[in-house]
């Protein structure tokens, strides 16, 4: 086997924030530039779903990865393979790929084994767009959830009413993600996440 490939299990909680101070976002650990390509499969729901997207990381580190949905509880559940590739493949998947995002993804630590993940997306003019993901990766559901890292004037919890569940689908197909035609989109505009 390839030493540069890792397989894991991801636990992640997800939530949408709006943001109160972007300013705020300056007390990260660390930052980084994600560009992500991807080519999804069905619903969640269905057997066999999935997605598989290449990312590269401040345009120095190029990561192909395949996501394997399993069951949920209350947290986003699946397999994750991951190798390294050049930049060409990545550039080649880019070229290939329905759709995929560009953002900046913050970094703060919680404690050792955990860290809020916040990604940043950006409006046409270069404006932070007020709206952001929030990812929390565990090992084991938690019983609390730590505070955010940021002051939020909003915050869509992850269960979610049918009007936050329409917003937070308009979220992904209008800011969150880019789609290189009008006719290509995931089979399930509930899955965006």
């Amino acid at each position: 086997m390839n030493e540069n490939y890792k397989e894991r299990m991801e636990k992640e909680y997800v939530f949408i924030l709006q943001l109160k101070d972007p300013a705020q976002l300056e007390r990260a650990y660390k930052k980084c530039k994600i560009e992500q390509w991807q080519f999804k499969s069905a619903s969640r729901a269905q057997p066999n779903s999935g997605v598989i997207r290449a990312r590269s990381f401040d345009d120095k580190k190029f990561v192909l990865t395949t996501k394997r949905y399993v069951d949920v509880s209350s947290f986003k559940t699946s397999i994750e393979n991951e190798i390294e590739i050049t930049k060409e493949i990545f550039e080649d998947i880019k070229y290939l790929s329905p759709s995929g995002n560009i953002k900046v993804r913050h970094y703060f630590k919680i404690d050792d084994k955990l860290q809020w993940e916040i990604d940043i997306f950006y409006n046409d003019d270069g404006s932070i767009f007020p709206w952001c993901k929030a990812d929390l990766e565990v090992v084991d559901e938690l019983k609390i959830i730590p505070d955010f890292p940021i002051d939020a004037l909003d915050v869509i919890p992850l269960e979610r009413t049918p009007k936050q569940k329409e917003f937070v689908k308009k979220l992904y197909v209008e800011k969150f993600y880019i789609y290189k035609s009008d006719n290509i989109f995931p089979l399930d505009m509930n899955e965006l996440e």
